[in-house]
């Protein structure tokens, strides 16, 4: 990894979330892979999108989902990171239990 860079691995929805953390300027970016293409209505994470604050779903070209958000490094304490991620790690179980239910 770079400097500014990290990576984290925590469990989300029963299997490992790898989760990259990088300062990009002046903001702390996160992110990490949660689902493959295919798997979720791209309307339910929209829906989601709308509920959590700091984080959201994404899709790459390949239509695979990630978790993703930032903060502006100025407002990093401990406590906004530990509700950052736990955010990012929720809602990253949130999806993978969605689709395991619905499977």
């Amino acid at each position: 990894m770079a400097p500014g860079e990290w990576g984290l691995t925590l469990e989300a929805g029963g299997f490992d979330l790898d989760i990259g953390i990088a300062i990009r300027g002046a903001l702390l970016r996160a992110q990490a892979a949660v689902l493959p293409a295919g798997l979720i209505d791209p309307h339910q994470l929209l829906y989601w999108n709308r509920q959590a604050p700091l984080v959201c779903f994404a899709e790459n070209q390949a239509g695979e989902v990630f978790v993703c958000g930032e903060l502006a490094l100025e407002s990093v304490s401990v406590e906004t990171l530990d509700q950052f991620l736990g955010l990012l790690v929720a809602s990253a179980g949130r999806a993978r239990e969605f689709v395991t239910r619905q499977g």
